[in-house]
């Protein structure tokens, strides 16, 4: 209902395994970003990729870590830049 600068301000929580398998893709957040449509089937327009290995690496060795706001490219399936997509994450330890 935003049209096309839509603006979210959510906090969303996530259970991480620390350490993995030696597998670089294993700390990444996929942000897939979809058009809502009411009277078709969802429309996806791109994703946007965050790796994560380091400020998971500084937050267990410090108990926190954080990576500020800051703009990540929203790309699609054919590899077409679609925009971009402002995201921060902050790494606790429990």
């Amino acid at each position: 209902g935003q049209g096309s600068s839509p603006e979210w301000n959510e906090t969303l929580k996530f259970h991480v395994e620390y350490p993995t398998p030696d597998d670089d893709n294993t700390h990444k957040l996929v942000i897939k970003i979809m058009d809502q449509d009411i009277f078709s089937d969802d429309e996806y327009l791109g994703q946007a990729t965050i790796y994560l290995k380091d400020v998971i690496e500084v937050g267990v060795e410090k108990g926190q870590g954080e990576l500020r706001p800051q703009k990540y490219r929203v790309v699609s399936g054919d590899q077409n830049y679609r925009g971009e997509i402002q995201v921060g994450v902050t790494f606790t330890v429990k």
